[in-house]
Order: structure tokens, then C-alpha cells, then sequence
């Protein structure tokens, strides 16, 4: 909800960009970085103008460079924000959650699992608490419930067999909350939608598209109103999936087809109303990589030009507030991979600048992005040093 967010590794059976390359398991954020060092930028025409002189600027969050840990999803708390991830010892990852304030950063391990290979994608906060979601052992979903003091693992309905696992949470209450994945079948991949109804999570029937799809983000606004998003394949191409929850039954909801016939996939999604919500992601023709934002008016979704200045990456998450839209991911400037972040605000468009320091030390994204009660912005990713390693980073700012 409001952040995601990376692509969790089961995802990697259809990778954009990659057709017919051996896919390893690992998540695909962790590939197509590397994949997208060799993007080539096509100008395109844009209706949005970039504000003059940007405002916005936002600094690392101090101590939250951490060896080993990997970070996926963010949302707000009443001062600062919760992170959720993975800690990772070689090839075993376990959950990890990490609260951040503006003065410093405080991961701790979440032994719920035991020590499991568990991958964490995305949190939820309401009054009493949070949910996380993720998958362990790369084949069954996990949600984990945090009270406040302690996080507590639930039962979640698996259909199995095969690689199933959660990636987006969203909570309207403390007797309804949705998450939702993928479920493997055969070689492929169908929608998993969850609900938690106050005492046990339950599968919900949604629909499907193409020869494979997945969702990897939910937003909600109440009982009836919720949108999912992700992809399908079709045609052994990639193509946006929005699915909308009306109170009764999931369905799918036709998105545009983006202009030059390559992939586009949705990454995350952020309501601001019913009648005004925002999907982001990104297209693909061959090794070219363009984030991509449509928006849902209450009738139809249309995509949405952008900032000439945004320059070719990706976004991997979204967070809405009733007066800014913030969208982050990744982007390459001059062959090299950085942190990407762009506000909306009104009919105002603004890129924010991230202040000098390890945040820039090697290739490096954000993930995740939630706003807290206070307008600040909390964004959390990794960055790449070298060396094999992998390194935690959140930054905050542009209130």
C-alpha cells in the first residue's frame, strides 16, 4: 500500500528485456539494473512541464546503510516510518523490519520464521499495528502481524503446489485486509488475491489474463473500493494488469497499450479517491527502460506524459496524499543507475534532489515510499558497492 515495492523472486520466469536468458533465482530488481545499463534513451514528447527550480531535497536517514539487508516496502507511522525487508546470511534471507525517525535507524530481525529463507515485500500500517507480507522458502505465502511490541506469523491460505508467494498488503480495518501475489501453475503464473477477516487470511477468487499474471501491489480505500496491480503476458510480451474490487468480485479493468508495442508493467498503486488513483512502472522494447504512470478519473485509465527531465529507469513505487503524488524507482544518468524520485503536486511536476553522500556510492534505487502525518517523505532501497554486496539505505525529506 503506497510503496514497492521490488518484484519478489518468483517473478523470474518472465523477465523483461531477458527473453530466453536462464533466469537465476533472484529477485528481479537485482537483475535489471544490470540489464538496464545499456538503455538507450529515445526522446518522446511530454504536455508536463518540470518546476523551475526544485525545492525538494532529501537526505540519507542516519545509520540505515546496513551490510546484508535488503529493503522492499515502506509506510508512515506517527513520527517516521517502518520498513520492511530481508537480511540476508549467503543464500538464506530472514525478515526484517526497521523503524526510522529523522534522528536515526533501528533494523531489527524478525524471528517469527525461525531461520527459514523468508523474503519480505511490502508493509501496512493502521492504529493498533502493521502486516507484512512476503513468501518463505520461495513457495509459501507469509503474512506477519505487528502488534506493537512483538511480530506474530499467521496461517495463510496456500493453494500450492508450487512457488506461491504475497507482494503488496493494504489495510482498511482491523477485520479487512487484502494482500496479494502470484500462484504458480505449470511453468506460469496466476493472481493470488488474500483477505484477512479479522481472525484467519482466505483466498479470494480474481481473475486472470494471458498465458501468465501476477499482481504485485493493492491500494484500498474502503470495503468496495480496491485496486490491484501487476501484469500479464500475452503474446510473449508483458502488459499492464489492473484489477478493481467493487465490494462483491475482482475484476479486470482495460489499462491503455503504451506506444511502441514492447513491455509495460505495473509496479505499484496509489489512491488519493475512488475517482483518482495512480499505477506506475515501466516499459520496455528490447533493452530499453521508461518509467510509466497511468491514472484511473472514475472512468477509464490513461497514461500520463511526464517531465522531459525525468530521463529513462523505472518506477517501482507510489504514495498519495490529497495534495502530492510522490513516485520513486530508479534512474540512469550517464550509464550510471541512481535513486529516482518525483513529486506531483497540482499541475506542478518536481524532481527531487538526494543530498551527496553514500547514497551515491555505487548503483543504487529506491523501492519503496510512504508519507507521514507531517508531509515528510520516507524512501527506502539498496545500492550496489561492489563486491557482490548489498547495502540498505533510506532517505527522508521535501516536506
Amino acid at each position: 500500500m503506497g510503496a514497492l515495492r521490488r518484484p519478489g523472486s518468483l517473478e523470474r520466469r518472465h523477465l523483461p528485456g531477458t527473453h530466453g536468458m536462464m533466469a537465476r533465482r533472484v529477485p528481479i530488481s537485482r537483475l535489471l539494473p544490470f540489464i538496464a545499463v545499456t538503455l538507450a534513451f529515445s526522446c518522446s514528447t511530454t504536455t508536463a512541464t518540470p518546476a523551475a527550480d526544485s525545492g525538494c531535497q532529501m537526505t540519507e536517514v542516519p545509520g540505515s546503510s546496513t551490510d546484508r539487508d535488503v529493503l522492499s516496502g515502506v509506510a508512515a507511522l506517527e513520527e517516521g516510518a517502518l520498513a520492511i525487508g530481508s537480511r540476508w546470511l549467503g543464500s538464506v534471507g530472514g525478515p526484517l523490519a526497521a523503524v526510522a525517525t529523522r534522528s536515526g535507524w533501528t533494523p531489527r530481525v524478525i524471528h517469527a520464521r525461525g531461520v527459514h529463507s523468508v523474503e519480505m515485500d511490502d508493509v501496512s500500517t493502521d492504529g493498533a499495528g502493521a502486516w507484512a507480507v512476503g513468501a518463505w522458502g520461495n513457495q509459501h505465502p507469509v503474512a506477519l502481524r505487528w502488534n506493537g511490541r512483538t511480530w506474530i506469523p499467521t496461517k495463510v491460505e496456500d493453494p500450492g503446489p508450487g512457488e506461491d508467494g504475497l507482494s503488496g498488503v493494504a489495510t482498511v480495518s482491523s477485520d479487512w485486509v487484502w494482500a496479494v501475489g502470484r500462484h504458480q501453475v505449470g511453468s506460469d503464473f496466476r493472481t493470488l488475491v488474500e483477505r484477512w477477516d479479522g481472525r484467519t487470511w482466505r483466498a479470494v477468487p480474481s481473475p486472470n489474463e494471458g498465458s501468465s499474471a501476477m499482481l504485485k501491489d493493492i491500494e484500498a480505500t474502503g470495503p468496495d473500493d480496491a485496486w490491484a496491480v501487476g501484469w500479464s503476458v500475452k503474446e510473449q510480451r508483458y502488459r499492464t494488469l489492473a484489477q478493481h474490487w467493487d465490494g462483491a468480485a475482482w475484476r479486470v479493468v482495460p489499462t491503455p497499450t503504451v506506444d511502441g508495442g514492447g513491455d509495460a508493467l505495473f509496479a505499484g498503486v496509489a489512491a488519493i479517491s475512488p475517482n483518482d488513483v495512480w499505477a506506475v512502472g515501466w516499459t520496455g522494447l528490447r533493452d530499453d527502460l521508461h518509467p510509466l504512470v497511468e491514472r484511473w478519473d472514475g472512468q477509464k485509465w490513461s497514461v500520463v506524459s511526464l517531465p522531459s527531465d525525468v530521463g529513462p529507469g523505472a518506477f517501482l513505487g507510489v504514495a498519495a496524499t490529497p495534495d502530492r503524488l510522490v513516485m520513486v524507482g530508479r534512474s540512469l544518468v550517464d550509464g550510471s543507475l541512481e535513486p529516482l524520485a518525483v513529486l506531483k503536486s497540482g499541475g506542478s511536476w518536481e524532481k527531487a534532489s538526494l543530498v551527496a553522500g553514500q547514497i551515491a556510492d555505487g548503483p543504487a534505487w529506491f523501492t519503496g515510499v510512504a508519507v507521514d502525518p507531517s508531509g515528510s517523505i520516507w524512501a527506502v532501497g539498496s545500492r550496489f558497492p561492489g563486491g557482490g554486496k548489498a547495502v540498505s539505505f533510506a532517505a527522508t525529506g521535501c516536506v
